[in-house]
């Protein structure tokens, strides 16, 4: 039976309730612990003392804890009414906007940033969300931190309200066309992805043998080198001001040239360390980075892809997105090139999808 409801919660609702869970699954794992431990005593004073701590952590480390994260937090739900043909929007237990389905004309993929402080320091959140436009302002219609799930989010509401949905490259899909391969999405415009002219000089190959179209990228920055080099050293500089003075063990602490056993071997470990931001560097700058698309397979740095499975290809910089509705698998170009031609990789691949497969498609029907 087709539910008649869909209901989605923000993103901070959706990560307390896995928090709570995980406290919880932590917790019964500690009272299980201090029960076993318990049934090994004989003297009851001691059983007693193991209860009343498991009583304190039970309440003080579970029972506490979450009900302060519900008495606290601002909770908001998102809910696809199919009886009424509404989209509400609740916050806690108000009804904050009322919006008829017939009010919205398409939905869209948005994303915002916001940054938290603790004590520890700060760290930055991403948050994509599904937004429409209604009453001349943005509404957000769902949220979450992992894209390929608002993703089966953004499909089911498609579905739900029978509107078309923009992709973040401005693509706009039907209803119908969402679990579709994208070579049989009508709405891709694939007229527009020319191959990308490049400089002579360029760090990109391109090659067509029979059948075939090579990509081949052979980029070396020195600037990411001299940067890689920076870090590194500031890393093992770190490393013996900070822990090698500390255990006195650093090379400011050498007698001559006769170091000891341990200052050796921090040296070492501190070289390691310090030397693995170059390493990393070096071995994605040198190691072989090829696109290769044949009549048989499309194989996108040693990744092999079905392309009749392949639902949406994104370009999010600095990313490319190869999504279907179980998985999803990312590209990274970062060190493919130059940041101003991230762009131009993403038309190149959609230009060689189209040449090899689409083509192919029309014509034979080879992959259906």
């Amino acid at each position: 039976m087709k539910q008649s409801k869909l209901i989605y919660t923000d993103h901070k609702s959706a990560q307390n309730a896995l928090s709570i869970k995980i406290l919880w699954v932590v917790l019964s794992g500690i009272c299980m612990f201090l029960v076993s431990i318990s049934l090994l005593f004989n003297d009851s004073n001691e059983t007693e003392i193991i209860l009343i701590v498991g009583v304190f952590i039970f309440f003080g480390m579970g029972v506490l804890p979450t009900l302060l994260i519900l008495a606290f937090q601002k909770k908001s739900k998102f809910i696809f009414n199919e009886t009424t043909s509404k989209i509400e929007i609740w916050t806690n237990s108000k009804l904050q906007k009322s919006i008829p389905f017939g009010q919205v004309r398409n939905i869209r993929y948005s994303e915002y940033k916001y940054t938290v402080s603790s004590k520890n320091g700060t760290r930055n959140v991403h948050v994509f969300t599904i937004v429409t436009d209604t009453d001349g302002s943005e509404q957000i219609l769902c949220e979450s931190l992992n894209f390929i799930k608002l993703r089966k989010m953004a499909e089911e509401i498609a579905k739900t309200l029978n509107k078309p949905t923009i992709l973040p490259d401005g693509i706009e899909l039907k209803p119908e066309e969402l679990d579709l391969s994208i070579l049989k999405k009508s709405s891709i415009p694939w007229e527009k992805y020319e191959k990308p002219s490049f400089p002579e000089n360029s760090h990109v190959v391109f090659q067509t043998p029979p059948g075939q179209i090579l990509i081949q990228f052979h980029f070396f920055s020195k600037l990411y080198l001299y940067i890689s080099y920076f870090i590194s050293f500031a890393f093992t500089l770190l490393a013996h001001l900070v822990f090698g003075d500390f255990l006195s063990v650093s090379v400011f602490d050498w007698e001559g040239v006769n170091p000891t056993l341990q200052q050796l071997i921090f040296l070492l470990v501190s070289l390691c360390v310090g030397l693995s931001p170059t390493i990393y560097v070096l071995y994605n700058m040198l190691r072989k980075k090829n696109w290769d698309f044949s009549v048989s397979e499309m194989k996108i740095q040693n990744i092999r892809f079905q392309i009749n499975e392949v639902e949406e290809i994104i370009f999010k910089y600095p990313n490319i997105l190869f999504l279907n509705d179980k998985k999803m698998k990312k590209i990274s170009l970062t060190f493919y090139g130059p940041p101003s031609e991230y762009e131009s990789y993403f038309f190149l691949l959609m230009y060689s999808i189209r040449s090899i497969y689409k083509t192919d498609w029309e014509h034979q029907s080879r992959f259906y």
